[in-house]
């Protein structure tokens, strides 16, 4: 037997046991409906989400954003985080309108908030990883490219998917002359964003520059599939056929570029030089007079022109069939390969006039430079351009 056994019948001054064993367990009884929250130990305790009035100021935050009215979006989300402190996604939209009004240091320390309060469980993978990124954004505007670089990679911790971050990457490794990892990173951005027109030739430019035409070519007709009239891919299409001695494809490429735009210098000098490697002499005269009409500084084109009219009169002033008139029309023995074309240079600049030389030149500053895009038409993320 376990304790001493009490009779109901038992009384402690005028009351029964059963009456106040019922009198104690009263208030325990009726504790829970007292209307307050008691913690109880071992039970997790969920977060509050923001509340309704802080949802709207953060809507009207975006809202102001979307409408470039970034002093009203602070404003907002300010409210919004008044509202409900713990509110990640309003920090988020704050450092982006701080970050596009050029208030950086304030940006980060938003971001930076956005981050500490998503532990709590309010956002989800993909937007903590546009946070990250937004940091490495906002530190590359700094030029701290050490921390830049961290926090594009924890974005693709947390999101391997991340596009941005990946051309983000590869801009900052392109920077550093890391070749392969900038090659890397902007390959797997063009996987991921096969649309993009800009980059898919950024990434054919890498190859067209390391000499390796057969990868580079289809790299800029997948360009042409979207972009049928991207001057860059329809010109380095006609230069990687010159090169390889397809003349007529290279012609092909060079006639539409120049559908697009006649007055392309380049393209000019270069139908000009095969149409004098077919021994058509008036074809090629009339590409290059084009080419000078346009920039009256192009030395190659003056000195073709003043040679192939140098021959033109020999051929006039020659009676019959001579053997001088069939050596001024005689078609030249061999074609030469773009590379040894005097004034050619494959990584030339538009409008940049061809130097007297035969070897191509030295690449321009910033030839390497990937294209300045603007990264996320949502407004969620900052132009990753470093």
């Amino acid at each position: 037997m376990i304790g001493p056994y009490l009779p109901s019948n038992l009384r402690i001054g005028s009351l029964k046991w059963g009456t106040l064993l019922l009198l104690l367990a009263l208030p325990i009884l009726l504790s829970g409906c007292s209307g307050r929250e008691e913690k109880s130990p071992g039970v997790v305790q969920l977060p509050k989400g923001p509340n309704t009035k802080a949802r709207h100021f953060y809507d009207m935050g975006w809202i102001s954003g979307h409408n470039n009215k970034l002093q009203l979006a602070v404003q907002n989300f300010q409210k919004a985080i008044k509202e409900s402190p713990g509110y990640a996604e309003a920090h988020h939209g704050l450092g982006l309108a701080y970050a596009k009004l050029g208030y950086i240091d304030q940006a980060i320390t938003e971001f930076n908030q956005a981050i500490r309060h998503s532990a709590r469980g309010n956002l989800d993978r993909g937007t903590i990883a546009e946070v990250y990124f937004n940091l490495g954004v906002a530190y590359a505007r700094k030029q701290d490219f050490d921390v830049s670089e961290e926090m594009f990679l924890t974005a693709l911790r947390t999101d391997s998917s991340h596009a941005q971050s990946h051309l983000s990457l590869a801009q900052v490794y392109q920077r550093r002359k890391d070749h392969q990892k900038f090659k890397r990173h902007l390959l797997t951005y063009v996987n991921l964003e096969p649309g993009d027109d800009r980059a898919r030739t950024a990434l054919a430019e890498i190859y067209f520059e390391q000499g390796l035409f057969r990868t580079a070519a289809p790299e800029y007709q997948r360009v042409l599939r979207t972009n049928p009239k991207s001057i860059k891919a329809l010109y380095r299409l006609g230069v990687i056929y010159h090169n390889t001695n397809n003349l007529d494809v290279a012609k092909r490429y060079y006639n539409r570029l120049l559908n697009v735009d006649p007055n392309h210098v380049d393209a000019l000098n270069n139908m000009g030089t095969i149409y004098l490697s077919e021994g058509k002499i008036a074809k090629s005269l009339d590409k290059f007079e084009k080419a000078v009409a346009i920039d009256s500084g192009n030395t190659f084109a003056k000195r073709q022109i003043a040679m192939l009219r140098r021959r033109m009169r020999g051929m006039a002033s020659s009676t019959g069939r001579g053997a001088a008139g069939r050596q001024a029309t005689r078609r030249p023995a061999r074609n030469q390969p773009m590379s040894q074309v005097r004034g050619y240079d494959p990584f030339k600049t538009p409008g940049e006039i061809p130097a007297m030389t035969r070897q191509p030149l030295p690449r321009p500053p910033g030839a390497r430079q990937v294209p300045d895009w603007s990264s996320d038409p949502a407004g969620r993320l900052l132009d990753g351009s470093l």
